[in-house]
């Protein structure tokens, strides 16, 4: 596991574990990050299992899965060379229609879903110590609808292992 998450690749394999939930058809990320699924899930010969990055069009399709970029993360020192760093990291799984009492009856069974799958999965494939669904919260615009999720992801660092100038 390397001694800083690298949030791209967090993303990343934040979208590849979603890809894994039962029901989910596509998902998208930073698509930056190298990390591949290891059979192809899209309809490109060039590159049928590289994540991608979120296209401009929204909303995407219904049962798409988005991963964003983290704004910061939030810093907790345990020593004077041990710090604690979390990333909360918004997913969003698009759901069909635009009704709101639509959207409960498409999200209630993906709850468990991706709780199971996150929990299953929280190393995030070595990019992380843990990785769980933070929030759930159901949005939509009037014409989309949608089931916002956030990443807690953490890790410990110890400074002492990293590169650094020599005072």
């Amino acid at each position: 596991m390397p001694d800083t998450i690298d949030p791209e690749k967090a993303v990343d394999a934040i979208a590849y574990t979603a890809s894994l939930v039962t029901g989910v058809r596509a998902v998208y990320g930073c698509g930056a990050s190298g990390i591949t699924f290891p059979t192809a899930i899209y309809d490109d010969p060039t590159h049928p299992n590289v994540i991608r990055p979120i296209p401009n069009k929204m909303p995407l399709e219904p049962l798409t899965v988005s991963v964003e970029l983290p704004v910061a993360p939030t810093i907790r020192h345990k020593s004077g060379t041990v710090i604690e760093i979390d990333w909360q990291i918004p997913m969003r799984l698009w759901l069909a229609g635009n009704s709101q009492m639509e959207a409960r009856r498409q999200a209630a069974p993906f709850y468990g879903r991706f709780l199971t799958t996150f929990s299953q999965y929280a190393g995030l494939g070595g990019y992380a110590n843990s990785c769980l669904i933070a929030s759930f919260a159901l949005g939509g615009d009037g014409d989309s609808v949608w089931l916002d999720m956030v990443c807690s992801v953490w890790q410990r660092s110890n400074l002492d292992n990293q590169p650094g100038p020599a005072w």
